[in-house]
């Protein structure tokens, strides 16, 4: 009755307001005086929220609440800190009732707050702001204001912000921030707010408006255009006298029949960096500081592929007319063809990621606005809308003028990487028209729909008109799909434009993955399989100390820093392929950290990383990046500073204090080892066939940002555990279990994070069971179906467990419960303790065996170990360090081991860090395998 009675009165507060009284504080609760017992404002309306939560569903916020430590009138103040940082902005969120937003339409608002800042990070803001949407046009309006002063004030300082209300706004929020940006940090008191309703002409004049009120008109450069007419011309490439691997199942194959690996780097698409002068002031004359990337240097280090980011973007711009300066645009594209002549017949991959968007943006602010990408996640590598005509002509430009360029200048592509990082999910106005269209053949009528959905949209225009669809339930997860659907038409789209120029053989299509963009519910990355030759990734292990102290300033970094779940994407991609397109990985990071600080890599680094790749299933690597930077430093001292501190910087294999010169041949060093098995291990299936599966659920993926828990933290967690416990592990989908295609060898499935699922999969999941499977799921799973209701009934026949999302052992203990066999047992005998962060990977064709054990990530030390591999068959084995070719002496001296022998455990050194590869020869030809 309270919250009633206090809406109603600033309701008829609000009225007299409007009606032209003086005008009165529509700030319920301004001085923060009152406080409800769940620790929020006492508003007595609105709801009041931290916009995000960490991956364990709490706040990032280290305190938001009530304090007395500091007011600017009465006694108390709101105190928000945050020392958690995070990737996100983090912000409270005052959302007002819609039946009082409804009387603010068209109006001016005036938001103003009191702050005293205690402190933040360099680069966050702490301050106020407001946010309303409209309904029909979707059009935001958002304002803000920040403490003038970077350093904390010593007192409090008033704040203000003007807010022209849009007609048709559907939502209004006020918004409180104490770090808000990129793993930003801050902690702020606010009192004494104010929100008044002024004259809509009273709302000063913001700086998009006035810039937009004094933009210039576009007009476009004819000389520009005349120069890149040539590349707009019809022109189509069969064939350009070079050989190139075959697709075959998940490798690349020579026409003679042998396995191609392309290992190699990943390279800016101009020389700018290898002059002699800048090569002989630093006093370092390694080839590869002295010759630009290309044949003859690959030669040297090792490299037999490259990747070029991007393709040229100056003959695009030119086209459209955003060209100033032709005459540099000649000189920069006469270079770039020189450059790229020096590559020859080396295999070459070449994404599309920097197009020539901000050209547009600083010209035609108009059509940039109009072509923007209606999408929340960074997408800065597919920064325009795709649907619209606008868009298309953008991608058109830059495809086909990238493409002409590259195959005219006589570069050898053989792999076009159309989208780099990709983040998509448009909510223009063309996939939403395309939604209801899809929702009308689906369901036939709309009252079906809103059955469904739990909706009452009127008809099925009024869908496609909706602003924004993550307020209904219902059907999120159909409008991620969709989106998911449109993605992968798209890529279709270009993919087969570019076969209309580029028809040579062997040359085919890819799109990269964005860190860890696989639980975003709007990238399904099976349907991007569906369309494309191969699928693309990024990532790579950190050695040293680690590099979970890190906090990155921006997205790249992130990636960058990102090295312990990198096993977890290469099997979920594998998992997607099982083996029947490849895998690449196309900006592998590799770098060493101690105690939050760069230190210089080590060849068997990426001899280590590479090895893991290859037994997890990867076709392919180009290591980030090979380059200088050598504008920035001058000495062996300056180069280190350079780098010191974590950043995208610190990848430089350029850089002396990065990469010593002595460990430039990595590349050599794994190729050599490689080539002695390479015939023998390369084919598909690699490893056993998993026996543990982990469920991903794409509509959980979809549903748990807007209305459930963060599923990141317990799908790597659970994943994790399997694979370092020692399990064959790998991922499930929905589509496997419905359309029962389960590799059969699967013997239990775990489901992390299923809290919102179909019941087609329940039922598939049962049927498991039944025929003898085991199935370990997190109590919350299949708790409400698709839509967001509550499900018809729990998974019968299930281990449940309701562990913390960082606590797997439950899983652990089901699986060994069951019998499940494990790849190996690796047994410390040095009484130093367990190793938990081992990899054991085994490829077996029968008469030979290769094993890879890692410990990457657990201890800090060299350990002695037993490593019991099941060797099913009794035989006599010659066992070999695979790195030396030294042989291993057989537990009563010689070289000769029995099958006993091997199952009771090798007995060796597990450096830190590093690979250890043993070879397992069967002494007299035996062709049977072992681990099936």
């Amino acid at each position: 009755m309270r919250r009633s009675l206090a809406f109603v009165a600033l309701f008829a507060a609000a009225m007299e307001c409007l009606a032209g009284d003086e005008p009165a504080n529509l700030f319920p609760n301004p001085s923060f005086e009152e406080w409800n017992e769940d620790g929020t404002p006492a508003t007595g309306m609105g709801t009041w929220s931290a916009t995000l939560a960490d991956e364990f569903g709490k706040p990032r916020f280290t305190h938001i609440g009530a304090s007395d430590a500091a007011a600017h009138s009465g006694r108390y103040s709101l105190h928000m800190q945050d020392e958690r940082g995070g990737q996100y902005d983090d912000i409270y969120k005052f959302t007002l009732p819609k039946q009082l937003v409804a009387s603010f339409r068209g109006k001016g608002l005036k938001f103003s707050a009191w702050v005293q800042l205690v402190g933040k990070g360099a680069e966050a803001e702490v301050g106020i702001g407001a946010i309303s949407k409209g309904r029909e046009s979707g059009r935001v309006s958002a304002v803000a204001d920040f403490p003038r002063n970077v350093k904390a004030t010593d007192g409090f300082e008033r704040l203000c912000c003007y807010l022209k209300v849009p007609e048709d706004a559907q939502t209004l929020a006020l918004t409180f921030r104490s770090a808000n940006g990129f793993y930003s940090v801050g902690e702020a008191y606010f009192d004494d707010c104010e929100l008044i309703v002024i004259p809509r002409e009273d709302v000063p004049e913001t700086d998009a408006e006035r810039e937009r009120r004094l933009r210039t008109p576009f007009v476009p450069n004819r000389e520009a255009m005349a120069w890149a007419e040539k590349w707009t011309r019809p022109m189509s490439f069969a064939d350009d006298g070079f050989e190139r691997p075959a697709i075959c199942g998940g490798n690349l194959v020579n026409a003679d029949g042998s396995f191609f690996h392309p290992i190699g780097v990943w390279i800016n698409p101009v020389s700018d960096d290898w002059s002699k002068q800048a090569v002989t002031k630093h006093g370092i004359n390694h080839p590869a500081y002295t010759m630009p990337p290309g044949k003859a240097v690959f030669g040297i280090v090792g490299c037999n592929a490259a990747q070029i980011s991007g393709a040229p973007n100056t003959l695009a711009a030119a086209s459209q007319g955003y060209v100033k300066d032709v005459k540099a645009a000649k000189r920069r594209t006469d270079a770039i063809r020189e450059y790229w002549r020096g590559f020859g017949d080396t295999w070459m991959v070449v994404d599309f990621a920097f197009g020539h968007e901000p050209a547009i943006k600083a010209q035609n602010m108009d059509l940039y606005e109009r072509m923007d990408q209606k999408c929340k996640a960074w997408h800065w590598f597919v920064p325009f809308c795709p649907e619209c005509e606008e868009g298309k002509d953008y991608y058109r430009a830059y495809f086909e003028t990238g493409v002409k360029f590259a195959l005219d200048a006589g570069l050898n592509v053989g792999l076009w990487e159309l989208f780099n990082e990709s983040v998509y999910g448009c909510e223009c106005k063309c996939n939403k028209r395309g939604f209801a269209s899809q929702a009308e053949a689906q369901y036939g009528t709309i009252g079906a729909a809103n059955a469904a959905w739990g909706t009452d949209f009127v008809d099925f225009n009024e869908l496609g008109r909706i602003a924004d669809y993550g307020q209904f339930k219902g059907l999120w997860s159909e409008w991620c799909a969709f989106l998911s659907t449109r993605y992968a038409k798209v890529l279709a789209e270009w993919r087969d434009y570019i076969r209309t120029i580029d028809k040579r053989p062997n040359v085919y299509f890819t799109e990269q993955l964005a860190g860890f963009n696989i639980w975003n519910g709007m990238m399904d990355y099976r349907k991007i399989a569906g369309v494309l030759d191969a699928l693309t990734l990024e990532g790579g292990w950190g050695y040293g100390g680690g590099t979970d102290n890190f906090k990155a300033k921006d997205e790249m970094e992130a990636v960058v820093f990102s090295g312990s779940g990198h096993w977890y994407v290469l099997d979920f991609f594998q998992a997607i392929t099982r083996g029947r397109k490849p895998v690449f990985n196309d900006e592998h990071n590799c770098a060493r950290y101690e105690d939050g600080k760069r230190v210089s890599s080590r060849a068997s680094d990426y001899v280590t990383s590479m090895w893991l790749e290859f037994f997890h299933g990867i076709a392919g690597s180009h290591i980030y990046i090979w380059e200088k930077r050598a504008q920035e430093w001058t000495t062996f001292e300056e180069a280190k500073a350079n780098v010191l501190s974590p950043s995208y910087k610190s990848q430089a294999m350029l850089n002396p204090y990065n990469w010593p010169t002595g460990d430039l041949d990595a590349f050599w060093r794994f190729r050599r080892e490689l080539a002695k098995y390479q015939g023998r291990i390369s084919e598909f299936p690699r490893t056993p066939t998993p026996r543990v599966a982990i469920y991903h659920s794409q509509t959980t993926a979809a549903m748990a940002p807007k209305f459930g828990r963060p599923i990141k933290t317990p799908m790597s967690c659970a994943y994790a555990a399997v694979l370092h416990a020692l399990y064959p592990v790998t991922f499930t989908f929905d589509d496997e279990l419905t359309e029962g295609r389960l590799p059969s060898e699967v013997e239990a499935i775990v489901v992390p994070a299923a809290d919102f699922e179909a019941e087609a999969v329940r039922v598939a999941l049962e049927a498991f069971v039944a025929r003898g499977g085991v199935v370990v799921a997190d109590r919350r799973a299949f708790s409400f179906d698709e839509h967001g209701r509550k499900a018809k009934g729990q998974l019968a026949g299930a281990i449940l467990y309701d562990a913390g999302p960082t606590n797997a052992a439950p899983i652990l203990a089901a699986l060994e419960a069951a019998g499940i066999k494990k790849t190996a047992e690796l047994v410390p005998i040095d009484g130093l303790g367990d190793i938990a962060g081992a990899d054991v990977q085994v490829i077996d064709r029968g008469d030979f065996k290769l094993v890879l054990v890692v410990n990457l990530i657990a201890g800090g030390a060299e350990r002695r170990v037993r490593l019991a591999l099941p060797v099913a068959e009794e035989g006599r084995w010659i066992v070999t360090d695979a790195v030396t070719d030294a042989s291993l002496s057989a537990p009563y001296g010689g070289e000769i081991w029995t099958s006993g022998d091997i199952r009771k455990g090798i007995e060796f050194q597990l450096p830190y860090q590093e690979r250890v590869l043993i070879a397992i020869r069967d002494a007299k030809g035996m062709q049977k395998g072992f681990g099936h």
